[in-house]
Parts: C-alpha cells; sequence; structure tokens
C-alpha cells in the first residue's frame, strides 16, 4: 500500500455483468469502526518492548498502527507515539461520512479505467475514509466470469477489523477454487502460510476432493527476469526465472504441506503453477505505454492462467473462487 496509492486491505468481489462497469464500496459500521480502533490500541500495546533488539520492532508496529488512525483522526503526526484513546478527534470529511449515514457509494463507467478514475478519490490511500472500507463489489463484461465463476480477493487473516477477518473466514470456508497469488521473488510470505495452517482451508479442499484446483500464481516474474546477466532474450529469462522459481516453490509446498497434512501429505506438485508478467501482457495489449519486450502474450503466462480459471466449471456449476493475496489486478 504506497503514498497515494490504492487501498488493498479490503475484500474484494469480481463478477461478471454485461455492457457496463460498475463499482460498490462498502463502508463498515461506526461500530464496526470503533472495535477496530480498540484492536489497534490492544495492539500497540502487545507490541510494546523492554528489550531493546524488539524496541525497532514495536516502533514500526505502532509507525503502521498510526498511518491507519491518520487518515482518520486529527492528532500531531511529528511522533511515533499514538495518542491517547479518549483525545482522539474525528477529522471533518470523516465526521460528514458519520453523519451521512451513508453505508455504499457506487459508481458505474462504461470502461474498465474510467471506473478506476472514478473509484480512486474513495480508495486511494491519500483519502481520509480508505481505513473505512470494509468490501469493494466490482462487476464488468469480463468474459472470463462470464459462467457465474466469482473472484474474491482476500487480503488474509489477522485483520484489525473483527467484520473484515469474518468476511475472510466465510469465503474460505465456501469456495470452491483457490488461487494463492504472490510476488514471484520472495515466493510465498510468512503472512499466506499462516492463513493456510491455521484456517483448515487446505484440509478442507483435501476432504472435498479439490485440492488438486488449488494453483499458485506468482507475479512480476518479468522483475526477476530483469535482474538476469543472461540470457539475452527476455523469453529466454524469463523461462529460467520460471524454472528456479517453480524449484523453490516446491521446496517451500513441501515444507508447507509437511506442516498442514503431517503423515497424510498429498502430492503438491500435481497442482498448478503459474509465473506470470502482467507488465508484458498489457504493453501487448497497448494498455500500457512502451513496446513490449515479447511478441507472443503466452510468454506471459497470463492467457494459460486464464484457461486455468475456466477450469472451475469442473468443480461446480456455480463455481465460486478465492484469490489469497496482498493485491491482485484481474485481466
Amino acid at each position: 500500500m504506497g503514498e497515494g496509492g490504492v487501498c488493498t486491505a479490503a475484500i474484494t468481489e469480481v463478477r461478471y455483468q454485461p455492457k457496463t462497469f460498475r463499482a460498490k464500496v462498502i463502508f463498515l459500521s461506526r461500530e464496526e469502526w470503533e472495535a477496530e480502533v480498540d484492536n489497534i490500541y490492544s495492539q500497540a500495546e502487545s507490541g510494546e518492548s523492554t528489550d531493546a533488539s524488539g524496541e525497532q520492532e514495536a516502533a514500526e508496529i505502532r509507525r503502521d498502527l498510526r498511518k491507519r488512525l491518520e487518515n482518520v483522526y486529527e492528532f500531531d503526526s511529528k511522533t511515533n507515539e499514538l495518542p491517547n484513546r479518549n483525545s482522539l478527534k474525528e477529522k471533518p470529511h470523516v465526521k460528514e461520512h458519520w453523519e451521512s449515514g451513508k453505508s455504499e457509494t457506487v459508481f458505474e463507467e462504461e470502461r474498465a479505467d474510467k471506473l478506476y478514475d472514478s473509484m480512486g478519490p474513495v480508495m486511494a490511500t491519500r483519502n481520509h475514509l480508505w481505513p473505512l472500507i470494509k468490501k469493494v463489489e466490482v462487476f464488468g463484461p469480463m468474459e472470463i466470469l462470464k459462467d457465474r465463476l466469482v473472484i474474491v480477493d482476500l487480503p488474509g487473516l489477522g485483520d484489525l477489523n473483527p467484520a473484515r477477518e469474518k468476511l475472510t473466514k466465510d469465503y474460505l470456508l465456501s469456495i470452491n477454487l483457490l488461487l494463492i497469488v504472490f510476488d514471484s521473488a520472495p515466493l510465498i510470505s510468512g503472512e499466506i502460510r499462516d492463513v493456510l495452517v491455521k484456517s483448515n482451508t487446505m484440509k478442507r479442499h483435501k476432504i472435498a476432493g479439490t485440492l488438486p484446483y488449488v494453483t499458485y500464481v506468482g507475479t512480476q516474474i518479468d522483475n526477476v527476469a530483469d535482474g538476469l546477466m543472461e540470457p539475452d532474450r527476455l523469453e529466454d529469462r524469463l523461462a529460467k526465472a520460471s524454472k528456479e522459481a517453480g524449484r523453490k516453490l516446491n521446496e517451500i509446498l513441501s515444507e508447507l504441506y509437511d506442516e498442514i497434512f503431517n503423515e497424510e501429505k498429498p502430492d503438491h506438485t500435481i497442482n498448478e503453477k503459474y509465473f506470470t508478467s502482467a507488465r508484458e501482457s498489457l504493453r501487448i495489449d497497448g494498455k500500457i505505454r512502451g513496446d513490449p519486450d515479447i511478441k507472443h502474450k503466452n510468454l506471459t503466462k497470463i492467457p494459460a492462467l486464464a484457461k486455468c480459471l475456466k477450469k472451475t466449471e469442473k468443480v461446480s456449476p456455480t463455481a465460486g473462487g478465492a484469490v489469497l493475496s496482498k493485491s491482485i489486478t484481474v485481466f
């Protein structure tokens, strides 16, 4: 979540609708937000440390928690310390939001980029209301979703807000297809590992017979390839980077499946794995500036991933899918 970037902390649901693009931004109630503020202060207190080695980590926790509060309340931001809980004063725009009684905001445009621009003032992290977003529902004429496939972007467990965390847990218990999305460089983060271990999601998929449909998607493999000195051609470096990332991912999954399944560990090598380059895919389609360094879109693995999503129809005629990630771009 960068400065002025788009908030990715909320759950995002993507569905099909013909012709136009529409988005509904759903906000937390005042009671739900107050519960989150209570959790922020509880986490700050639990993060305090008398150990010198842990003081830096505790300071980082307080700084992250302050960022959330700074968008909603007026207080001195020159220090990393949290203000007194009883002295918090809401910013005018936030107070106006509560007084309006508005629980959601709806946007509709003919093009996806126009919808993105329209949502920017509400979704941007520089906006005072982004911490209050509970869920985002997006609808549009995406052919990949036409057969009742629903994609849900889950930011993960451990959310400071009980309402958002409950939504995440409910989705993890009901989905038919799970995509686990991560950056191709560090691969699966500790946060995603914790979700997979603690939520029992993988065990549920094993019992239901849908574990083979759990799919692993590495993003920005082009960044990894850019860092390689050879071969000369990008498509060859993409292949080399993908092969090495696949090898490391299999090692991680072997350890992860040991932890989750113990002696009844299934074969993780049967799960689909894709290392994608959205940058080159968007360049080929002319959606972002810059000449593509590769000519064939298949080399980006985006078409293969889209084909994989279609497999959801085999899992359930009314298939729903969830994406467990920090962020994802849907094409």
